[in-house]
């Protein structure tokens, strides 16, 4: 057992000792350099044998532990090239069970290795074979190595192709190497030929440059599959998250086909790629400097088919990408297939300035880059589908400006490119971008197709749903245009209620002569709405325009430019042109233009281009006022030499040459045939211009018989001359033989104006020269003014100006002693007005007449008068300037009004910087305005307390409205604020108010009323106020201050039987009358017009008439006029006349705003109105009567416009019927007759029954047909007259009825009067002459001469026996064959407020005979009373007393009788029964009602008469046709172009 024992101990110790021993044995073996050489040689010759090629091994060490180190490890490929060499790698061996585990080593270490990939002229890589031996044919591999961590050294890569692409900058994917490799390898393990690893931190640099900081990833390689995860790359500027990324092919062989056979598959997570590091694999990126961020993105295919999709990427400081796209086609990018998809992109223009700098490495240009700013930010998003060549584009943007959406399809070919798409804005701000003033938002739609090459060939089409462009978005607007070469067709139309407008255009410039033609149809544009003409709230322009022309440049342009039936309407007026047409001819030689108009007739004709005539123009005044130019500014050569250089304009004023300034400058009219003529020749160096005028007006003031001449002399200078009779202001003379004579050459000018009458009393002198210069440092314009001997001469009264020089600079203005002196009085003004505090002009005043002053009130109405004292001082006045004054005032009246004497002090108030302001009574010591100023802002705050100021003082501010304004005013108001923008606020007390409304001619009266003043309006609440006769009404008003010089108003009236008309035919001959009427008036407007709403119920007492016969145009008809002496007449035919009668008028006249009144009236008539209707005044044919309706009535003189419309209906009345002036019958109008308007009062339509009742025998109607009748006694006979249709024309019968005669009479009258002929006749004889016409009208000829004549004498004794409340009738016709003589008497006459009426009228005969009874009396006679129980007269009383006049025995005998009347008109018993229900109800309940229903009434009809007048007039105009041109057949106007002294 010991000795089993001690075998196995020897046994196990042995083994101990080999397992120490050996290892060091074999590594002390190994470490000696035979040993080491014989090993190192038999591995390599082994591995170079199993692997087909060279390896080898410089040396190999081996450590005791396991630690080997390897040096010069190389590895040879098959082409006999480096594949791979290792300077030194040393590891520790974990495991060397090559056949179980593989060979294992850890902490191992790669030093100045190389790994060499190159593409084998069999074009696979030279690896590849290598890699095959390492792996079996079964695919396991036979050789397994792990190495758990290695850090690697100076490692190089070579990846090289066959054929390089040796870029001028950047990688060269075909030869790159990769040099400096530094970092980690951790789990590295190659097994059956996969190798995997992790990478960590590592570094490197390609030869191009390109340096790779840090670089991590999972490394797969199998096969043809290069797989990373969790990829980790991070250069100076950039840094890239990679989860995953996959390169994979069937096998290796693929990577030959890489573009279309490796697959490529990889997600990018928030990277940050700088442009300069991306440059080295795109070289165009180079030179940029940009930084994508955030970039979150994947990609997947191949090179020739690959799609990315990116998830979100920022540039810049705001601007960020999201979409995706598919390309096919890759690498060749010219011919690749894109479709791409950008869900997103924002960016902002600082980006894309950046980026576009970035891109093209130089700035955009200045309008470019404008218009990239003016965009601030853009959100862009759309596909793209195609080639470059050919692709689909469609996209939305969004902007700060607006909104756009485009689809655009491009197709290039060789030498074109095809076009067509569509692009629609919303709301796009394109004036903003583009830099374009006024135009703003557009909303439209573009559809367009064409091509774009050598010829361009293409149609377009535009719908502008609306454009803004000023103030005014424009609407409705199409456009269609259409190019063909040089062949260009457009048409465009408007559809906007304030443009509206047709418009064709063509030109072709393909021909010899290219041609220009254009038509416009422009119905309606309204200036003012668009925003062109600001200044009138009416201006509405309409024209036909025509334009046909051919030329190459406008020096050989001929053609014509037409403008047909032009109208422009403006507030006062409306002009009006049918033609104005603009002729020119151009040539080689000669251009010629010359408009023709009723305005104005220009001529021009030159043998200069037009642009040497600009030319000439330019030079000339840099030439005479050289200052207006810059220093740099340089003469304009001209292009060419001329033989002949004349030059010739003429302008003449045309007949309707003030229609057209009244419309654009109403402040200027000039006399028709007015001319102005310049001529100049650069050649012969000599320039001149003529002019006259009969008259030239500017604001009222007239230049008349007005000639002048400019001269350039032989010596450069210019002369100027000018004369004129007289210079008026408005009809009165004021500067008698005026004239100005003066000159300038160089820098220098000298002026001198005067005038003197015929009789020397008058004179004046103003002269003054001016030197102009440049400062030689500041090269700023100064000049130097020194006033000549001026004065001003009176009778003995003589002002002069003097002064010792002012000099004018762009900062300051230095004023020495400027004196305007007259014995007795002086104005001084002395210093320096500046923007400094340093400077101060002095303002003195001795005595000083104020009335010059009132040249800043004269426009609001005011005239001021009065002497003044003392100084004012102002220091700094063109910046915030301070005021010190203190001014006393003498003998001040205002319009005549004397005030007090007064005194204005100033002080600068230093701690606020503002001028103290105080105004006192010099007398009473009390301040009554006490305020500041502030110059600074122009701030400033007064505030006034006056008693018993005048209220005729705001007369002008109302005139035109009411006049002969009476009583006082207590007033307590602050004004506050700064500028116009200043607020008036307080209250005021007004006593013993009255005055005139100017169109109704009725005084109204206050006795006291309170006023409020709030932010610049003065109120007043239910005022009341009485007529003349003590009617009670209130009124409240709004009477705006804001703006001074167009106060506005707004007056309502309520009245309740009050005076509301009170005009005579001489203030307003188109309708008068004394009306009361209960109601509302309404006034409102300012200086420019005045609207009046009168809505109203008649009263008792009422008369009204209208002239139907007066003048065809309202708008002459004046409310105010005044009776002049007779005076010769003067010559009206010269325009000079007509200016100095109209001034006159103005200034004779009360200031009538009729010209711009504008009423609206809406009246109930009743019963109590006595309305008149005046045919013909001069003869007395007049309706009168009473009836009732409603009538509404617009009336506008200066539009001419009169309108009447209602119905009257007349329920009593008469006629009064005249013949030539001799018979006057008054006929009683049957009650029911109705007058009726429908709008031009001359145009009423009638349907009048008038009755004639007179007596008269029938005897010589019926001659002896009644046997035992006696017919010679006279009885009564009706006349009757029937007036119906248009007034002016109306359709007149008659009728003749015998009324209470028996019927066998009747019979034989009725046949007597069987036709319109007959009774015609009948009815003149009986109007004429009171009598029948007998069948033998001859023999009556000699009696019927005597009946007339004893007619006409009676007529003419009744006129003058009547009255103006009484009538008196006396009528004697004379013994005829068949009756007796005949006299007749009436009397009539109403009382007691016309309640009560009284009626007289009888006869005598003289011839006993003709008594029709025995007990019959020579006297007839019958007498009426009747008493109007209530006020319209429906409730009557009447007793009577008449003579009975029917055939029978009673016939001549007395009856009398009593009665009560009621007459009521209704058109339904239900109407009936409500009138008689408000009869017979109480009256104040009756009338509350009432009032409060017409009221109502009155609005509806009111507003029915408003929407009535409204028409929609649509003018349709034909466009002109353009005058045909022919160069031989123009004629061209020759005018004399010789220049002479």
């Amino acid at each position: 057992m010991r000795k089993v024992i001690k075998i196995l101990a020897k046994v196990l110790s042995t083994i101990i000792l080999l397992s120490i021993f050996l290892p060091i044995s074999i590594t002390l073996l190994l470490s000696v350099d035979s040993i080491q050489n014989f090993v190192v040689d038999k591995a390599t010759e082994f591995t170079s044998s199993w692997l087909g090629t060279k390896v080898s091994i410089d040396r190999v060490d081996l450590d005791l532990f396991s630690k080997i180190r390897v040096q010069g490890f190389y590895v040879e490929d098959y082409n006999q090239d480096t594949l791979i060499y290792a300077g030194e790698a040393k590891a520790r061996i974990a495991s060397l069970d090559i056949k179980r585990t593989g060979l294992v080593l850890e902490g191992a270490e790669l030093s100045d290795a190389k790994l060499h990939i190159r593409e084998l002229p069999s074009g696979e890589l030279n690896i590849r074979p290598i890699v095959q031996k390492l792996t079996s044919k079964e695919g396991k591999g036979d050789f397994r190595l792990y190495i758990n961590d290695m850090k690697v050294n100076n490692v190089e890569f070579v990846y090289e192709r066959l054929v390089h692409r040796n870029p001028i900058y950047g990688v060269d994917y075909n030869d790159m190497l990769m040099r400096n490799i530094n970092g980690e390898v951790h789990d590295f393990a190659v097994v059956k030929g996969v190798v995997t690893c992790d990478i960590w931190n590592l570094s490197g640099e390609e030869k191009s440059g390109f340096k790779l900081d840090d670089f991590s990833a999972e490394l797969l390689v199998d096969k043809g599959l290069i797989e990373f995860t969790g990829l980790s790359a991070e250069t100076q500027h950039s840094a890239v998250r990679m989860p995953r990324m996959t390169i994979s092919g069937r096998d290796w062989l693929q990577y030959k086909y890489y573009i279309d056979s490796v697959h490529m598959d990889g997600v990018v997570d928030y990277a940050t790629v700088h442009s300069s590091d991306i440059a080295y694999f795109a070289p165009n990126l180079r030179e940029w400097d940009v930084t994508l961020k955030d970039v979150d993105a994947s990609f997947e295919g191949y090179v020739r088919d690959l799609a990315v999709q990116l998830n979100s990427a920022s540039v810049g400081d705001n601007s960020s990408i999201s979409g995706n796209a598919h390309i096919v086609g890759l690498p060749d990018w010219r011919n690749s297939q894109y479709d791409v998809k950008v869900d997103e992109a924002q960016i902002t223009s600082s980006d894309a300035l950046m980026l576009v700098a970035e891109a093209t490495r130089k700035e955009l240009p200045a309008k470019a880059k404008d218009i990239v700013k003016n965009l601030e930010w853009v959100n862009v998003a759309g596909t793209y589908k195609g080639d470059l060549k050919a692709f689909h584009a469609k996209g939305r943007m969004n902007s700060s400006a607006g909104k756009m959406n485009a689809d655009v399809h491009i197709r290039r070919h060789r030498s074109s490119i095809d076009v067509r798409g569509d692009v629609a804005t919303k709301g796009l701000d394109v004036g903003r971008v583009l830099n374009i003033p006024n135009l703003h938002r557009v909303d439209a739609h573009l559809v367009g197709e064409g091509n774009i090459g050598d010829v361009l060939v293409g149609k377009l089409k535009a719908d502008v749903e609306g454009v803004e462009f000023g103030s005014y978005r424009y609407k409705s607007i199409t456009a269609e245009g259409e190019v063909n070469g040089g062949d260009y067709l457009a048409t465009v139309s408007s559809a906007d209620e304030n443009l509206n407008f047709d418009m064709w255009g063509a030109m072709n410039l393909d021909l010899e002569n290219p041609t220009y033609n254009l038509s416009l149809d422009l119905r309606r544009a309204d200036l003012h709405a668009i925003g062109i003409n600001k200044r009138d709230t009416t201006a509405v322009l309409s024209l036909q325009l025509g334009l046909e022309a051919e030329g190459h440049t406008i020096d050989d342009l001929v053609g014509t430019l037409s403008i047909a039936d032009a109208e422009y309407q403006y507030p006062d007026n409306t002009v009006n042109t049918d033609l104005i047409l603009l002729s020119m001819y151009g040539d080689e030689g000669l251009r010629a233009a010359q408009l023709k108009s009723d305005f104005l007739d220009v001529q021009f004709q030159s043998y200069l281009s037009y642009r040497d005539v600009y030319s000439y123009v330019y030079n000339f005044m840099m030439t005479y006022i050289p200052l207006l130019y810059d220093d740099s500014a340089e003469k304009r050569p001209m292009s060419r030499e001329y033989e002949v250089d004349n030059t010739m304009v003429k302008i003449t004023a045309g007949e309707k040459i003030n229609e057209l300034l009244d419309a654009i400058a109403s402040s200027l009219l000039v006399a028709p045939d007015t001319e102005a003529y310049l001529a100049f020749s650069p050649s012969a160096n000599k320039m001149m211009m003529r002019g006259s005028s009969e008259a030239l007006e500017y604001r009222g003031v007239i230049m008349a018989n007005t000639s002048f001449n400019i001269d350039k002399k032989i010596k450069d200078s210019l002369s100027l001359w000018l004369e004129s009779s007289c210079v008026y202001v408005g009809s009165r003379p004021l500067m008698p033989d005026f004239t100005i004579t003066g000159g300038a050459r160089e820098n220098r000018a000298s002026i001198r104006a005067g005038f003197e009458s015929k009789d020397g009393k008058a004179s004046g002198m103003l002269g003054f020269k001016a030197n102009f210069s440049r400062d030689s440092l500041t090269r700023r314009r100064n000049m130097h003014l020194d006033i000549t001997p001026s004065h001003f001469t009176n009778d003995s009264v003589q002002w002069r100006l003097l002064s010792r020089g002012i000099d004018i600079e762009s900062s300051r203005i230095s004023i020495n002693q400027l004196r305007l002196i007259h014995p007795g009085q002086q104005l001084i003004v002395d210093g320096v007005v500046s923007r400094s505090r340093e400077d101060e002009l002095l303002l003195t005043l001795d005595n000083f007449d104020i009335s010059p002053l009132s040249a800043l009130v004269r426009r609001w109405g005011y005239e001021v008068e009065g002497s003044s004292n003392g100084y004012a001082v102002v220091k700094s006045a063109l910046s915030n300037p301070e005021i010190e004054a203190n001014i006393e005032l003498d003998s001040l009246r205002v319009n005549g009004l004397l005030a007090p004497p007064q005194r204005v002090t100033s002080d600068w108030d230093f701690a606020e910087n503002r001028a103290r302001v105080y105004i006192s009574d010099r007398i009473t010591q009390d301040t009554t305005v006490r305020g500041y100023y502030q110059p600074v802002g122009n701030r400033y705050l007064a505030t006034a307390k006056m008693n018993n100021l005048k209220l005729e003082l705001i007369q002008p501010f109302l005139r035109g409205i009411v006049s002969d304004i009476d009583g006082t005013g207590d007033i307590d108001i602050r004004i506050a604020g700064k500028g116009r923008m200043a607020q008036l606020n307080g209250s005021a007390v007004v006593r013993d108010i009255g005055v005139s409304v100017d169109f109704t001619q009725v005084r109204y009266t206050a006795p006291y009323g309170e006023l409020r003043v709030e932010n610049n309006h003065i109120y007043a609440d239910g005022v009341k106020l009485y007529d003349s006769e003590g009617h009670e009404g209130k009124y409240t008003m709004d009477l705006s201050l804001e703006h001074l010089s167009n106060v506005t108003y707004d007056i309502d009236i309520s009245a309740s039987d009050m005076l509301v008309l009170d005009t005579k035919a001489k203030d307003n001959d188109l309708f008068y009358g004394h009306i009361y009427a209960s109601g509302s008036a309404s006034f409102r407007g300012d200086k420019r017009g005045l609207k009046m709403d009168i809505t109203g119920t008649s009263a008792g007492n009422s008369q009204f008439f209208m002239p139907l016969m007066g003048k065809e145009n309202v708008s002459y008809a004046d409310f105010v006029k005044f009776t002049e002496a007779k005076v010769e007449a003067p010559d009206t035919t010269t325009f000079l006349t007509r200016r100095m009668m109209a001034h006159a008028r103005n200034r004779r006249s009360v200031n009538n705003i009729s010209s711009v009144m504008d009423i609206d009236m809406t009246m109930n008539v009743g019963p109590n109105v006595d309305m008149q209707l005046v045919i013909d005044p001069t003869l007395g044919d007049i309706i009168k009567g009473k009836g009732s309706g409603q009538l509404t009535l617009h009336y506008v003189p200066k539009a001419n416009v009169l309108d009447m419309r209602g119905t009257y209906t007349i329920s009593e009345g008469s006629y009064l019927f005249t013949l030539q002036n001799i018979w006057h019958k008054k006929f009683t109008v049957e009650p029911g007759s109705t007058i009726s308007w429908n709008g031009d009062p001359m145009a009423a339509q009638l349907n009048i029954d008038a009755i004639y009742k007179t007596k008269a025998s029938l005897k010589p109607l019926l001659g002896g047909s009644m046997r035992g009748v006696d017919t010679s006694r006279a009885v009564p006979v009706d006349c009757y007259i029937k007036l119906t249709d248009d007034m002016m024309e109306p359709t007149v019968t008659f009728d003749v009825q015998v009324p209470n005669v028996a019927p066998e009479i009747q019979t034989i009258v009725n046949s007597a009067l069987a036709d319109q002929q007959s009774i015609a006749t009948q009815m003149f004889w009986l109007l004429a002459a009171n009598t029948f016409a007998a069948d033998d009208t001859s023999a009556m000829g000699a009696s019927f001469s005597a009946a007339t004549g004893f007619e006409m004498l009676s007529n003419q004794l009744s006129n003058w026996l009547s009255g103006d409340d009484y009538n008196v009738v006396f009528r004697y016709r004379p013994r005829t064959d068949l009756t007796g003589d005949e006299v007749d008497f009436g009397f009539s006459k109403s009382m007691l407020n016309d309640r009560l009426i009284v009626e007289v009228e009888g006869g005598y005969l003289s011839d006993e005979s003709l008594k029709a009874t025995e007990r019959a009396s020579n006297f007839v006679g019958e007498a009426f009373i009747t008493w109007l129980i209530d006020k319209d007269g429906a409730f009557r009383l009447k007793g009577f007393t008449q003579t009975i006049d029917r055939y029978g025995e009673n016939q001549g005998m007395q009856e009398a009788g009593l009665g009560i009347y009621y007459s009521e008109s209704f058109n339904t018993f239900e109407e009936l029964g409500k009138s008689l229900k408000d009869r017979f109800v109480n009256p104040e309940r009756r009338q509350r009602r009432r009032e409060r229903r017409e009221q109502r009434r009155a609005e509806r009809m009111r507003q029915d008469s408003i929407e009535a007048r409204k028409e929609d007039v649509e003018v349709k105009m034909a466009t002109p046709q353009p005058l045909e041109i022919d160069n031989e057949e123009f004629i061209v106007p020759k005018f004399d172009t010789n220049i002479t002294e």
